[in-house]
């Protein structure tokens, strides 16, 4: 398996769990797009699917629209 193939699997595997961990919390990717960038339910999102499925901060910053990956890393240690 070529280092691409391998690449696109882990992206879908990260969306996959996205979509698996928003139906618990009640919301949609359309409240991805809408809610602040800081919003609590955002950032617990993120640490669940860092320490689940282990997506790279630039990773997580865009599906999630919490701005940019060094924001994603701010967010996840201000809130130990």
């Amino acid at each position: 398996m070529s280092a691409n193939e391998i690449a696109e699997l882990k992206t879908v595997g990260w969306h996959h769990a996205l979509d698996a961990a928003l139906t618990p919390c009640g919301k949609s990717h359309a409240d991805l797009e809408s809610a602040p960038k800081g919003a609590e339910w955002k950032i617990a999102l993120a640490r669940t699917l860092r320490t689940t499925v282990t997506p790279p901060y630039d990773w997580l910053a865009y599906p999630l629209h919490v701005g940019k990956p060094a924001s994603v890393r701010v967010y996840l240690s201000q809130r130990n």
